[in-house]
């Protein structure tokens, strides 16, 4: 029976096109002749037709209840109950039952495919995305996307290989995916592959022009990463005229840029009509980093040694001071620290003084006027000077921080986790470190890195003490991003 059964579910396909298709072109003919479906003889003691389609059939039942509803049991047997010529297509019928085999093979074939996706890529891509067409174009991205998370720990785990080798997949699913075409110039340049990755950050640059800074910003990043300051410099000093709204910023960098002196040996040779473009203010500080570098402390303190005479900036008068503390001029910065107290206001004039105090190594005098500063710090203002300490870690300096923000709820709204837990491990307070770390802030992983220190003469990502780990991991601000690389890079200078 089983086997009839099969047999008559195969013969259904056959018979719900091919007998609905004869029976409607003898409707087009207009019924002339017998019907295709009956038998053309029949017993004139019982008129009904015989169907000549059920003829094969296990069980007529199944024609009848699935093909053709005219066909009835008699006591002679299965006979049509359409008189001759009035014999008629069902396709209504043939439609459900074809239709519903259509969609039971469809859903099948779509769960399978689905469950191969599943397992072949790792991809969260829902099932019915798989099923509904419409839905279909939305999958290689989601298959990228997850080939990207998967890339980018491999990244973060220091397996450039693998890391590059995902990506390269994930791009071919989705070549439009900004995250990971970043993510592959960033590992080409780990890999030492500097001039395609140079190409590959300019191609980023201009095929999406909305993320254009935070491309060059990802650029400079990796270019101090990797201490490739001679390409920084150039960098930098480009942007300045790309990017005038951040221009401060990337003077900054070029002035940091500028302290290797084969960087700066022919640099204003080359860029002197580039340099002579850049604002009044900053073309002064960049004129003395030069000096400096190349050997000529007397030529660099002669330009700085005098309030600039110009439009003033708070950032270009901090770069001012900190030039003539790396000279040792630290009465000289002082004195022109009174004269530009009138446009820093009397908390960046604080924060400055802290600087020079440490600078001096007056500890007594940065912790008074950090005392101060902090006395009057809001949720607007509170993270100025959490990066007074990242720039000159105190631990008690910390400490008097640390107790302050666990007594003022609104304070803490001003600063971030990551950058206290950074900045109190700088400052070598480990226990008051650990109660600002954050979890949700935490961009791949579990936990912050277990370090009691940072190595900031370490460039390899899979270090966890190392800067390049720091910034991959945890969520932190611009700012906060470029002391550290900063550090870095003064620190692997000083040891070179």
């Amino acid at each position: 029976m089983r086997a009839g059964a099969m047999a008559d579910g195969f013969r259904l396909l056959w018979a719900q096109t091919f007998w609905n298709l004869r029976k409607t072109w003898f409707l087009l003919r207009g019924r002339r002749g017998p019907a295709p479906c009956q038998c053309d003889s029949h017993d004139p003691r019982h008129p009904a037709f015989r169907c000549a389609a059920v003829t094969y059939w296990e069980s007529p039942d199944r024609f009848a209840r699935r093909v053709c509803p005219l066909l009835q049991p008699t006591p002679v047997g299965w006979r049509c109950r359409a008189p001759a010529g009035a014999a008629k297509p069902f396709w209504g019928l043939a439609s459900v039952w074809l239709g519903g085999l259509a969609l039971a093979l469809y859903l099948t074939a779509t769960t399978g495919f689905w469950g191969v996706i599943r397992i072949a890529s790792d991809a969260p891509v829902a099932w019915w995305r798989i099923a509904w067409p419409g839905a279909w174009s939305s999958i290689a991205p989601i298959q990228a996307e997850a080939n990207f998370q998967k890339s980018r720990a491999a990244f973060n785990g220091g397996d450039y290989v693998a890391a590059y080798r995902i990506l390269a997949s994930a791009r071919l699913r989705d070549p439009g995916n900004y995250e990971a075409a970043l993510l592959m110039a960033q590992l080409s340049m780990f890999q030492g592959s500097y001039y395609h990755a140079d190409e590959l950050f300019a191609e980023l640059a201009e095929r999406h022009p909305q993320q254009f800074r935070r491309t060059m910003m990802a650029y400079h990043d990796v270019l101090l990463c990797l201490n490739r300051m001679d390409r920084l410099a150039e960098h930098c000093l480009a942007m300045v005229r790309r990017d005038k709204s951040q221009s401060v910023l990337w003077v900054r960098s070029l002035l940091l840029a500028l302290r290797d002196r084969d960087v700066s040996r022919d640099f204003q040779l080359k860029h002197a009509s580039q340099i002579e473009t850049l604002p009044a203010f900053a073309r002064m500080l960049v004129e003395a980093r030069l000096e400096l570098a190349n050997g000529r402390p007397d030529s660099a303190r002669a330009r700085l040694r005098e309030v600039f005479r110009g439009p003033w900036n708070a950032q270009y008068i901090e770069r001012h001071l900190v030039l003539l503390a790396e000279l040792g001029d630290i009465e000289i910065a002082s004195t022109l620290l009174g004269y530009y107290s009138v446009a820093l206001g009397r908390r960046e004039t604080m924060g400055q003084q802290y600087m020079l105090d440490q600078q001096a190594g007056d500890h007594a005098g940065a912790r008074a006027s950090f005392d101060a500063l902090l006395r009057t710090a809001s949720s607007q203002n509170v993270m100025h000077v959490v990066l007074l300490l990242l720039r000159h870690p105190d631990g008690d300096c910390y400490r008097r921080l640390h107790a302050r923000l666990l007594a003022d709820p609104e304070l803490r709204l001003g600063v971030d986790g990551p950058t206290l837990w950074i900045t109190g491990v700088l400052c070598r307070v480990p226990a008051e470190a650990d109660v600002w770390k954050t979890p949700e802030q935490v961009l791949f992983g579990q936990n912050y890195p277990a370090v009691s220190q940072f190595d900031f003469k370490s460039a390899r990502i899979n270090d966890p003490a190392s800067v390049v780990h720091l910034i991959n991991v945890l969520q932190l601000p611009r700012e906060v991003i470029w002391e550290l690389l900063a550090r870095m890079h003064n620190t692997r200078r000083v040891s070179a």
